[in-house]
């Protein structure tokens, strides 16, 4: 954990023992559809304190809230290996006085429905966006947060045939960014002249990234084809960049090394399960796109992100391996998802 991370974790537990944060706290993916589900809530429910995180560091948001609120958690899966530790956070929220809901349109199994159920409530429906599912439970009326939904179905299913969509996935890197786009479409106005100006510099850069991306081609060992995609050390739009190599190459689908810490499978083509790997990492996601974390120690992360592409550490290694193995079992149908 780095010094500023510890920082914000310190200053957050402080204002919240002594009041200072809102009833309100939305717990949201980081991606565009987790920003815009944040703002839905934003619009429905009022003034909310926003944080973003995932399917495994979720737990870890859980257990820094210690006073009673209203908590909303949209666009965020369940990582089975995380299942118990959420829980006792949230038995733990529930017993302070805290109300949970849970929205997302992820697969989650039975065991975590019943689990989670008895703590929060539960969401769960297959959609094309989160924001679409939080918009119709929380403000189907509004049409601002339609608008929104929209937003987010165009990005979450990689279309990006909006413009605004693109500009929202260029500022999903960055907490103070996607706060500001948060609120922007909390409050219907979506855009200001800021905002796109950084937005536009940072699709920019990305621009210039995608025009030397390092790629390669493997096959598991059940004869699939995909790309290795290696985006260190600066990282870039995987699923841009994925979804590009779909049009022009053939194969079925990519593994993106964004970081030294991160990757994430895109399909292409075919049926495979790809969230079963991801889940392994730590991750998660849906059956088609899906995220996980690597791990490796200190020294080994350090050469990674100096040496980039000119150092793959045998955890990087490990994990391409994984991938061909894993994948016939990720293929099998999951039929205890729901």
């Amino acid at each position: 954990m780095n010094i500023k991370r510890m920082k914000w974790i310190l200053s957050f537990m402080l204002a919240d023992a002594i009041g200072l944060i809102p009833e309100n706290i939305t717990i949201a993916h980081g991606d565009v559809d987790g920003m815009a589900s944040a703002a839905i809530v934003k619009r429905a429910r009022g003034d909310s304190y926003v944080v973003f995180s995932g399917p495994r560091s979720v737990s870890k948001m859980l257990g820094m809230i210690r006073r009673k609120h209203k908590i909303f958690i949209v666009d965020v899966a369940i990582n089975p290996s995380a299942l118990s530790e959420i829980t006792r956070k949230l038995k733990r929220l529930k017993e302070k006085g805290s109300e949970i809901t849970w929205i997302d349109h992820h697969p989650w199994t039975k065991e975590a429905i019943e689990t989670i159920g008895r703590y929060a409530e539960i969401h769960v429906k297959e959609e094309k966006s989160a924001a679409r599912l939080v918009m119709e439970i929380l403000n189907p009326e509004d049409e601002v947060s339609r608008k929104i939904a929209e937003i987010a179905d165009d990005a979450d299913t990689a279309e990006y045939s909006m413009e605004i969509s693109r500009l929202y996935r260029a500022g999903s890197r960055g907490s103070k960014l996607r706060k500001r786009i948060v609120d922007l479409m909390a409050e219907g106005k979506f855009m200001d002249e800021e905002l796109e100006e950084k937005l536009k510099n940072s699709m920019e850069k990305e621009g210039k990234s995608r025009t030397d991306v390092n790629y390669q081609f493997l096959t598991t060992s059940s004869g699939k084809k995909f790309v290795l995609i290696d985006l260190r050390p600066s990282g870039g739009p995987g699923s841009v960049i994925a979804k590009e190599l779909c049009l022009k190459e053939d194969f079925d689908f990519a593994l993106v090394i964004f970081s030294c810490e991160k990757f994430s499978l895109y399909r292409c083509k075919g049926s495979e399960n790809l969230s079963k790997v991801c889940e392994e990492y730590e991750g998660g996601g849906h059956p088609y796109a899906c995220g996980g974390r690597i791990k490796m120690p200190f020294y080994r992360k350090i050469l990674c992100k100096i040496l980039g592409k000119g150092y793959r550490p045998p955890e990087i290694d490990e994990l391409i391996e994984r991938v061909r193995k894993l994948n016939e079992e990720a293929s099998s149908d999951n039929n205890d998802k729901c």
